[in-house]
């Protein structure tokens, strides 16, 4: 009989229900001996990506804040949660978790902004993507700096004026 994922009540109403139909009060005790760790995983822009163990009843904000919190280029409203739920293709959940970190104080906005901060499950994902203008900085790092050592090297300026519109606009008599 599979016991993988069932807790030890589950594991007892599906033993019973098998041997009804060969004893006529089965009488069933299940003793967990040993528990393996639970983990959890995150990803994407957060100062130590990696695995977590998971302990209690933590969400996804309480991983991202064990994980080191946020990096810079963080796009925390559009943070992703991976549950695999025994089928071949995991269930996707966009978080907004800057909700929950710029909530206002009002007890409507806290209770609207703590439904996204989703309790985990055994081997779920949490993916935080970077923003786009973390995007375009790490492709200038990457392509422009590293690629073309010349720029680092040359001051560049930039000069602009200003001018009211009224300067710009000829009124003809």
């Amino acid at each position: 009989m599979q016991a993988a994922g069932l807790t030890p009540e589950a594991l007892k109403a599906a033993t019973v229900d098998r041997y009804k139909g060969i004893l006529r009060n089965p009488e069933i005790s299940i003793i967990v001996q040993k528990f393996s760790p639970q983990r959890i995983y995150i990803g994407g822009e957060v100062r130590n990506p990696g695995g977590q163990y998971l302990k209690g009843n933590l969400t996804a904000l309480q991983a991202i804040i064990n994980a080191g919190g946020f990096a810079p280029d963080a796009e925390s409203s559009n943070v992703v949660l991976l549950r695999h739920n025994g089928t071949s293709t995991p269930t996707v959940q966009p978080l907004n978790l800057k909700s929950l970190l710029d909530s206002d104080g009002a007890p409507e906005t806290i209770q609207v902004a703590y439904a996204q901060d989703l309790r985990l499950q055994p081997f779920d994902v949490i993916f935080v993507p970077r923003t786009t203008i973390g995007t375009v900085a790490e492709f200038f790092r990457r392509y422009v700096s590293e690629i073309v050592p010349l720029y680092r090297n040359i001051g560049l300026s930039f000069t602009y004026e200003l001018h009211r519109a009224e300067d710009r606009v000829k009124v003809v008599p």
